[in-house]
């Protein structure tokens, strides 16, 4: 009942760095970023300029705490990888949900002002806490600055910045 289900299928290739592979003449890199998960992989293709960013950007503000009890989410590491992405260039942006984004200066739009609002909420949490306020006190004075939150990839759909 191997892989139907019932059992586990071990990987015929375990990746520990950012790794080139071949897929039937199509070079891929699959590059380690985490944000939701520790271990997410994004899949970068130079030559077409499209990046797959699976989960690590979707057309919503990310959901920083899962609700479902999934392991802490380490938000700095989230923007680094945000950041690292948008540094590609890439001219389609496909994520794992919502709707591709099309041309560079826009999947760059998007990815960096994704990492500027998670940078914004732990900037305001770090200063909050280091004033001596309740976690409570905190969320509910944190608002996106406006030109972060008139974005419409920035709603509070899925996750929610307090």
């Amino acid at each position: 009942m191997e892989g139907m289900g019932a059992g586990h299928i071990p990987p015929n290739q375990v990746i520990h760095e950012d790794t080139d592979i071949d897929l039937d003449g199509v070079v891929a890199r699959l590059i380690h970023s985490p944000g939701g998960t520790a271990d997410h992989i994004a899949v970068w293709l130079p030559d077409a300029g499209v990046l797959f960013p699976g989960d690590n950007w979707y057309h919503a503000f990310p959901n920083l705490c899962a609700i479902r009890g999934t392991p802490y989410r380490d938000f700095a590491a989230w923007a680094d990888s945000l950041g690292q992405l948008a540094d590609l260039g890439a001219h389609v942006l496909a994520p794992g949900h919502t709707q591709p984004v099309f041309g560079a200066d826009k999947v760059r739009e998007v990815l960096t002002t994704t990492q500027a609002a998670i940078l914004h909420v732990i900037r305001h949490t770090a200063k909050g806490m280091n004033a001596g306020h309740s976690m409570d006190d905190i969320a509910e004075t944190l608002r996106l600055p406006p030109e972060l939150a008139e974005k419409p990839w920035l709603g509070e759909f899925y996750g929610k910045a307090a």
